[in-house]
């Protein structure tokens, strides 16, 4: 976290690594319950934590990431 922070301090506002803490933090308990059916529905939910939590540009760019996984992840039960 605190390395984040560092090297986004030298062009940016010094906050990325909290911002990808709470983001972490956020999916770690979106995930935790383990009530998912298949790997697409992992990955949603992991956009969505990121996608709420994550602020700046990281939110929609890592949140973008995980639906797109989700999207090729397909809907087969795990």
């Amino acid at each position: 976290k605190d390395y984040l922070s560092e090297l986004d301090s030298a062009i940016g506002d010094g906050d990325h690594g909290s911002n990808m803490a709470r983001g972490m933090k956020a999916m770690e308990e979106k995930l935790k319950d383990g009530q998912f059916s298949t790997v697409q529905d992992v990955f949603k939910a992991a956009s969505v934590a990121l996608l709420s939590k994550v602020g700046g540009a990281s939110g929609p760019l890592y949140g973008s990431a995980f639906m797109g996984m989700a999207k090729q992840a397909g809907s087969d039960e795990t």
